[in-house]
């Protein structure tokens, strides 16, 4: 989700000058820094930069361009969570059943996510259903990746689909 603004600190020689801007839809996602001395100490060119003073979490901030020219922050989602799925089924012996495959779905608030890496073992790495779902033997463990990292107390959920047969 995007903030609706976020702070701009202004550095001098690499140390924070205490001035900042706050950017958000109202100014068009754009402010300027005036007044600026021209000169550090010793009669040294002073050298600007800018740094968002807390980049949201779950994301990757990257600066690009130059002083007289101006600079832009982009905030790039990170894709680098992960975690485990495994499955373990036993017949009706007790025995371990690994000859059966189940189906998962894998969602975010209720909705599926569709754009997840899927990779069980050494098998060639898979792309999640347009629905969320994947499936898994019983016995192997499938490691899903390629997701945003998301914010403290929100979570993925993986629930099984059962086929209605018994």
């Amino acid at each position: 989700k995007r903030p609706e603004s976020v702070t701009v600190t202004l550095y001098k020689d690499g140390v924070p000058t205490g001035e900042s801007l706050t950017l958000n839809d109202d100014n068009g996602w754009s402010g300027t820094f005036t007044g600026l001395d021209k000169y550090s100490g010793a009669g040294k060119e002073a050298v600007y930069t800018v740094q968002e003073s807390t980049v949201p979490n779950g994301y990757t901030e990257t600066v690009a361009g130059k002083m007289d020219t101006g600079y832009t922050i982009t905030n790039t989602l990170t894709r680098d969570a992960s975690f485990t799925v495994s499955k373990v089924a036993k017949n009706e012996n007790g025995d371990a059943d690994n000859a059966s495959t189940f189906t998962f779905q894998l969602t975010l608030n209720g909705k599926p996510v569709t754009d997840a890496k899927v990779q069980i073992g050494d098998d060639a790495a898979v792309t999640i259903g347009t629905d969320g779902t994947f499936q898994l033997k019983g016995g192997r463990t499938a490691t899903i990746s390629n997701l945003p990292v998301l914010p403290e107390g929100v979570t993925y959920t993986v629930t099984e689909i059962f086929s209605g047969s018994a």
